[in-house]
């Protein structure tokens, strides 16, 4: 019951939850036809590929030659015209994707920044410490305190060594300073990227630019997930610009959007004294902040409604930030929060249905844990979903206008 009248069915129970928080990530774009995964992104510049995997090919029965960096071996990069026109990330992608081996699995953008965060620290998901971070091992290659028999390592090392004008770096700090700026030049690209799918314009070509159907799509999209009436925001974890009239005000881009985008890996991982926080999201956002002149109002929310997100650990503080602003802990309190999805491939269905349970069952156990009930960590999520506070919530996909 809901202001006394009796509701037919969950969907129309949530499209009459009051002040509502939408929170979208790529899936939603997905969702709307918009080609932003990260294969597609990856994939879409064929030449670009092509042009990385002949060099690793001419690199690789080499390589121990080219990693003697006492010598100047300028004759071999002449043949690579658009060398300048890629940074090193483009090349750390390409290689750790294994694309030039022919696979283009499904990643998310949520597994490129754990890869990101594996470079640093050279710790996987069970937290070991493994060695050395592979990035620091790039680094003593360079500047000659070890040799690696890691071919990764060792592409890496001479694509930096060239990037950086074939010098020495003076210090660690210097080094990872500057692979944050080669990864500012990557986001730049991607920004690019993501303007051309929404313009459908040739790369770089926006004088061209016609519009696409996407701001129909979120509408139509927006509108299953709850009532616009009653949404308070939009916490939009993607990089475009939804231009919708009585919602364009209420979004947030939280990582930025195609003019500033911006990758980052937890928080938590390194303390704020650690050179390699810099890559954090909380550093990253502080950032793009000192350069946003708009003024962000804190807007009440009663309700959330999650969709298109992985719900991946790296975005955990962001989560566990709404959590505590809604008060979801306190049992008095009534809020729900909506955990909405779409069965985008039938073949995988029972997968997707069990990988979200998992995955949100993973974060209230570590939002549990966050809260100091370490004892019984899955009590909380027992506790919320008996009382009708967690809703799954599934959407169906929409036809293409075109």
């Amino acid at each position: 019951m809901v202001g006394g009248v009796k509701l037919k069915s969950k969907a129309e129970y949530i499209k009459n939850l009051s002040r509502v928080k939408l929170i979208i990530g790529n899936g939603f774009d997905l969702h709307c036809h918009m080609k932003t995964s990260y294969k597609d992104y990856f994939l879409y510049d064929k030449s670009k590929n092509d042009y990385f995997g002949s060099w690793i090919n001419k690199f690789l029965p080499n390589m121990e030659g080219y990693l003697n960096f006492n010598q100047n071996y300028q004759s071999f990069w002449v043949e690579f015209e658009n060398f300048d026109k890629a940074n090193i990330w483009d090349f750390f992608f390409y290689i750790n994707s294994d694309v030039q081996y022919g696979n283009t699995k499904e990643w998310l953008w949520c597994d490129i920044e754990k890869m990101i965060c594996s470079w640093l620290t050279n710790r996987k998901e069970t937290k070991l410490d493994l060695g050395k971070p592979l990035w620091e091992n790039v680094y003593n290659v360079i500047n000659n305190h070890i040799k690696t028999d890691a071919e990764k390592e060792s592409l890496m090392a001479a694509i930096v060594f060239k990037k950086h004008d074939e010098k020495r770096f003076e210090n660690l700090d210097d080094f990872y300073m500057f692979l944050l700026e080669q990864l500012k030049l990557f986001e730049m690209n991607f920004g690019e990227y993501i303007y051309h799918l929404h313009f459908r314009c040739e790369f770089g070509g926006r004088s061209t630019c016609e519009k696409t159907n996407f701001n129909i799509y979120a509408k139509y999209t927006i509108e299953d997930l709850c009532d616009i009436n009653n949404l308070s925001s939009i916490d939009s974890f993607n990089y475009d610009s939804i231009r919708i009239e009585n919602i364009i005000n209420k979004v947030n881009n939280i990582n930025g959007d195609w003019n500033n985008p911006i990758f980052g890996i937890d928080s938590n991982v390194f303390p704020a004294s650690d050179i390699r926080y810099i890559f954090s999201k909380t550093n990253r956002r502080m950032e793009l902040d000192m350069i946003d002149d708009k003024e962000k109002k804190e807007i009440p929310f009663d309700n959330v409604v999650i969709y298109g997100h992985s719900l991946d650990e790296s975005d955990y503080s962001y989560f566990f930030s709404v959590f505590d602003k809604l008060k979801i802990s306190d049992l008095d309190n009534n809020s729900k929060i909506v955990f909405a999805f779409s069965i985008y491939d039938v073949q995988k269905e029972q997968k997707i249905r069990s990988d979200f349970r998992i995955a949100i069952s993973k974060m209230f156990y570590n939002y549990s844990i966050y809260l100091g009930k370490d004892k019984q960590p899955n009590r909380l999520l027992d506790i919320l979903t008996s009382q009708g506070k967690i809703l799954m919530y599934e959407i169906y996909n929409i036809n293409p206008l075109y």
